[in-house]
């Protein structure tokens, strides 16, 4: 029988009480896990991205809105977001969370997302500091339905963003976090009130557009019969309804809309 050459050399070194030598070269990397893992603080250092704050990206958000559409419950949110990192963004994504904080304790959760080229950041167009981008991210996924026939006491916004330069800074952090109790954000909220358009106004069949139904003069008083985010449905003279822009009217009384 042969015996490999490796083997008989171990065997012959543990006959003079030697040890065989251990493989040259530098020990085996080891995983740096900082001992809070759970700190968000923590994950980003360890995966090489700094923090953001709402200071480094302000941002004003315009419009939010959970909507029924075909059988499900989704979500929207746009705004306008302006760099103040001191940073030349080139990539990233913007991200937001509706949690729905039912009256029995149980919150419900939808997410959307959208990539920065889609409010036209990239490398050929770059997003300097001081300027300013529109946003609008529609959720990705949505409840069902049958969701609406449940009252919702709070709502909670938050919109994430992810960005990063050319080179090799990557941050991300909160950029809004809009929290309280507003019947506007209440998916299947009815609401009363008077109002008058401050401009002319095209009144739409749907929330999410559909085809126009109704134009309001500026100057009209309208009576409002629904709120969902940031767009109302009013009921113009005529007698019919549509959905139109809440910044497109004056309020009698915004407090019974928005506490």
């Amino acid at each position: 029988m042969r015996i490999p050459l490796v083997l008989l050399s171990a065997l012959l070194l543990a006959a003079c009480g030697e040890s065989a030598p251990t493989p040259s070269g530098p020990p085996p990397l080891q995983p740096q896990v900082p001992a809070d893992a759970t700190s968000l603080a923590a994950l980003s250092s360890l995966s090489g991205l700094s923090p953001l704050s709402a200071e480094q990206l302000p941002t004003t958000v315009q419009g939010f809105a959970l909507y029924e559409s075909s059988g499900h419950i989704k979500g929207q949110v746009r705004g306008v977001i302006r760099n103040e990192s001191g940073k030349v963004i080139t990539d990233g994504e913007l991200r937001f969370e509706a949690t729905i904080g039912f009256d029995d304790g149980c919150p419900r959760t939808i997410h959307g997302s959208k990539g920065l080229r889609s409010i036209k950041v990239s490398e050929s167009k770059p997003w300097r500091p001081g300027e300013e981008r529109e946003f609008s991210i529609a959720s990705d996924e949505h409840l069902a339905g049958i969701t609406g026939e449940f009252p919702a006491a709070t709502v909670r916004w938050r919109v994430e963003a992810f960005v990063e330069d050319p080179i090799c800074w990557r941050a991300r952090g909160d950029v809004a976090d809009l929290s309280g109790t507003w019947a506007a954000a209440t998916v299947g909220a009815e609401a009363t009130g008077a109002a008058t358009a401050n401009d002319k106004v095209s009144l739409s069949s749907a929330f999410d557009g559909g085809e126009r139904v109704e134009t309001v003069e500026e100057g009209t008083g309208v009576t409002v019969v629904a709120v969902r985010g940031r767009k109302l449905r009013v009921k113009a003279p005529s007698g019919v309804e549509g959905w139109g822009s809440a910044d497109s009217f004056d309020l009698a009384d915004a407090t019974a809309l928005w506490p």
